[in-house]
This record gives structure tokens, sequence and C-alpha cells, in this order.
């Protein structure tokens, strides 16, 4: 019987050539589309899911003068959003902040002996950074190694840019801060996997936050650099 189906089917299709082009196409390009769509779909629900501590983790966000410019809302916010949020929440466990090195030096050329490199994704960050967020360290303890002042992580790629074989670990890398800071050292405390793609934070350089001057870095008399990502 179902030999029967078969070739009856068969022939009708074979009757109707362009018929049965049209719908075989037509069927393909549907299920082609649905795979697509669901692979995409399937890549923007995955990013940041990697991080162990993805429900505890919070962005805090900025309105600014509310009355006077009632849509003015902002992902960053001023330095002071970590530490003030903490000091005054005693559930707040723990925070970070993250923010570009550019707002600083504009083009940010980096240097190790004679390799020099004009780089982009620098940014500021505090401890609470490689405790909160499931980046892996490869090398150097995520407990300490931005609590210095001038201390720097190096992701894995920019650590064999700049030392190829060489463990960077407890070496110098020089970075052009135009004059913004006391000293244009850093010192390397750590190195860390490469953020997968999926994640919304991508960069190569770690700085500790505390780097910047302290009137700044604490916040407390800076309330007009907004340039800060604050997560808690």
């Amino acid at each position: 019987m179902f030999k029967n189906y078969i070739r009856i089917s068969y022939r009708q299709l074979v009757k109707s050539k362009t018929f049965t082009v049209v719908n075989i196409l037509g069927l393909s390009i549907g299920m082609a589309a649905a795979l697509l769509i669901y692979e995409y779909t399937s890549y923007e629900r995955s990013f940041d899911r990697f991080h162990s501590n993805l429900k505890n983790i919070y962005r805090v966000t900025t309105e600014w003068n509310k009355d006077v410019t009632p849509n003015d809302k902002r992902a960053t916010t001023v330095p002071w959003s970590g530490p003030g949020a903490k000091e005054a929440f005693p559930e707040i466990r723990d925070f970070t902040r993250f923010a570009p090195f550019s707002t600083f030096t504009g083009e940010t050329w980096v240097s190790h002996e004679n390799r020099k490199f004009a780089e982009e994704k620098i940014f500021f960050a505090d401890p609470g950074f490689l405790k909160m967020f499931s980046f892996p360290l490869i090398a150097g303890d995520k407990k300490t190694a931005l609590s210095d002042r001038f201390s720097i992580v190096l992701t894995e790629t920019t650590a064999k840019r700049y030392f190829i074989n060489e463990n960077p670990l407890g070496k110098m890398i020089t970075i052009n801060t135009h004059g913004n800071f006391s000293q244009s050292d850093f010192k390397i405390t750590g190195v860390m996997e490469d953020p997968p793609d999926n994640s919304h934070l991508q960069f190569d350089f770690l700085v500790s936050y505390s780097s910047i001057w302290p009137e700044l870095s604490s916040g407390s008399t800076y309330w007009h650099w907004d340039y800060t990502y604050t997560f808690s």
C-alpha cells in the first residue's frame, strides 16, 4: 500500500514538473531561512550567559536632570556610583567599574621594548571585575590583580602580541598617557583568556581603576565624568 502511494506521488510530481520545482525550491528556502533565524536568535540569546553570577549582576544606569530633560537616560554613570551604592545599600556584596582609557588619551599607543601598537580596547576596571565576571585568569591572582595602582591585566592574544613566548607576569608595559597620569609604565599582574564573541564586554587590557588620580577614582569630588559603566 505504501509503495503505491509513493508510485502515485512520483507520477504526479513528474507530470507537473514546474509545480514540483517551485514547491521543492520554496520548501528548501523556507527550511534554510528557519535554520538561519534559529542560529541567529540562539547566538543573540547566548550573550553573557557564560557568567556564573549572571542572575546576581546588575548594571547601574543614570537619569540626568529628570525634571529638565526627562529622556536623558544613560548606560554610564559617575565614578561615585559604585562605592556610593555599596555604602548606601548593605545588600550589595561588591561592585566594579568599567571605563574606557581613551577618554583621557584619545588614540592610545602601547609599547614594550621594540614592539609598539595603537590600541583601542583598553579599559579601567576595579578588582571586583575579575570576581564578578567569569573571565578565566590564565596567570595571576584574580583577587589582587587589579588592586594596586598602575597594574594591568592582558588578554592571552594581547600578551602574545607584545611578549611572544615570554612570561609577561611582573614585567612592565608602557602606555602613552599624554601626561594625564603620574607615570606611563604599568606592571602586568595577570593574563586572562580572550573574551568570547558572545560577551558584550570586549577588551584587550584591563588597567586598575585606582590608576586614575585619586579624586576621580574614588568619585568623591567629580560628578560630571560620566564615562563609567558600573555593575553591582
